[in-house]
């Protein structure tokens, strides 16, 4: 691979062990490094030749980090940006602009992370390289359309999303709540030849039984009380297009006949009518649920199961995302900040290391809450550790009836601490120790009562 190296250069000792230093360890992997001393410089290789990467030290950036972007995209330039940095904040400017930035390192981590970086970086160019300017044109250092994300689980879903595109396959998208799903399915109806056409979302989960038929299959005047006119439903509104049925596991058993029969004759029957509708749609479903169990309990048609599952798709947890985990807190500090008219200075190190050790069973959407109470509660603007654990901090609006009672009879004052304590361990006794049934009965997230019983000593 050919590298660029960008640094302030000169013949101070620190510098010549900087660059000695990232030289050795880039060696093995390039068969080409050509070195820039200027901003300037930097900007006339890149606009003359082409690099698989490039190296550079924050030092020699931070006062035109923002006009080095804007020059990257004039240049049409999206090579992966590894950007090394000496201290332990990571600088404001990377959270207003970091679509180039394909990694961020410490400088007294290079040894230990730059091998798996120089891999991912292989990986990436290989995947980039596949693909035509329609498709190339929408991958970025930091990930592809609305994902951020760059390691291999991302890489390989980004190759899925866009070759099942070309067909009319059906979709069966697999995750936890929060990962993603919807995103998914939007990308793949979006690069797809029903693009020209309707979207059309639902949330098995969200609609009551008695309504979802009519919300799915529409209904005539006068087929129940209150129809006043007819109405078209989801499968007639998505015609030509393609409709995501989301909480697929929620569906009653009555409704995945009806769904089974759409997908065999591509026919639906409005409620109040005897008369069939043709209609042309591709179908994309989601769920958190094992479907293939619920199958064999008999709460989920074998039939129906196999017609959705035709292409499956498995969105990896945040949490297994290592390094996308500084990506997507860049991204989302960067969406925060702009549509809030606000401003972040830094980004600690340490908290984004705390950010990482978190379970994050809410993936994206608990990582984006965190964030924009991070925000929400940093008077400096410089986002630090300190500031996490009111961010992270649950109330308990329905406190165990015997820690109640004794808050009532106690005649001293109970610290929250303590009861927030006995609460927890109250519930694991009860509830035999289990996580999840222990989270939900204490209405808050496994990720937060990780975070407790790792905070009170709770084993």
């Amino acid at each position: 691979m050919h590298y660029l190296i960008g640094y302030t250069g000169g013949i101070k000792g620190e510098e010549v062990q900087f660059n000695s230093e990232l030289n050795l360890l880039l060696k093995p992997s390039a068969t080409k490094i050509t070195e820039a001393h200027s901003l300037n410089s930097l900007l006339s290789y890149l606009a003359v030749d082409h690099y698989d990467a490039i190296w550079v030290r924050w030092s020699l950036l931070e006062r035109y980090y923002l006009i080095f972007h804007d020059k990257l995209e004039v240049l049409k330039k999206k090579i992966p940006l590894i950007i090394l940095y000496g201290y332990n904040q990571i600088p404001g400017e990377l959270c207003l602009k970091n679509d180039m930035v394909f990694s961020l390192i410490r400088e007294n981590a290079m040894e230990e992370i730059i091998p798996s970086t120089v891999e991912r970086i292989r990986h990436f160019n290989q995947f980039k390289q596949e693909y035509d300017s329609s498709i190339s044109n929408d991958i970025r250092p930091n990930g592809y359309r609305r994902f951020v994300g760059n390691n291999d689980s991302m890489l390989n879903l980004y190759s899925q999303i866009i070759k099942v595109s070309k067909t009319d396959f059906s979709v069966l998208i697999l995750g936890e709540s929060g990962s993603g799903k919807e995103v998914v399915a939007k990308t793949i109806h979006q690069i797809s030849k029903r693009s020209k056409y309707p979207f059309v979302s639902l949330n098995c989960a969200a609609i009551p039984e008695n309504l979802l038929e009519s919300e799915l299959f529409g209904y005539e005047k006068g087929a129940f009380t209150g129809a006043q006119k007819s109405k078209e439903g989801k499968f007639e509104l998505a015609n030509n297009g393609t409709i995501f049925l989301d909480e697929i596991g929620d569906l009653a058993l009555t409704l995945q006949g009806k769904l089974l029969r759409v997908l065999e004759d591509h026919t639906i029957e409005k409620l109040g009518s005897t008369a069939t509708t043709k209609v042309n749609i591709r179908l994309i479903t989601a769920t958190n649920k094992n479907l293939n169990q619920l199958s064999d309990e008999g709460n989920f048609r074998s039939d129906l199961y196999h017609r959705i599952n035709v292409i499956p798709m498995i969105l990896t947890p945040i949490r297994e995302r290592g390094e996308d985990i500084t990506l997507l807190i860049l991204h989302l500090i960067s969406n925060l900040t702009k549509d809030n008219e606000l401003k972040v200075k830094s980004v600690s190190s340490d908290l984004i290391d705390r950010i990482k050790s978190f379970p994050l069973d809410g993936n994206v959407r608990e990582l984006e809450n965190i964030i924009t109470r991070l925000i929400f509660y940093s008077d400096s603007r410089e986002l630090n550790t300190c500031d996490l654990n009111e961010a992270t901090k649950i109330n308990f609006k329905e406190p165990d009836v015997e820690i109640f009672q004794e808050l009532e009879s106690n005649n001293e004052i109970i610290p929250l601490k303590d009861l927030e304590k006995k609460a927890i361990m109250n519930a694991l006794n009860k509830l035999d120790k289990h996580i999840t049934n222990v989270a939900n009965a204490l209405k808050i997230s496994r990720g937060t009562l990780y975070n407790k019983m790792k905070e009170y000593d709770i084993s």
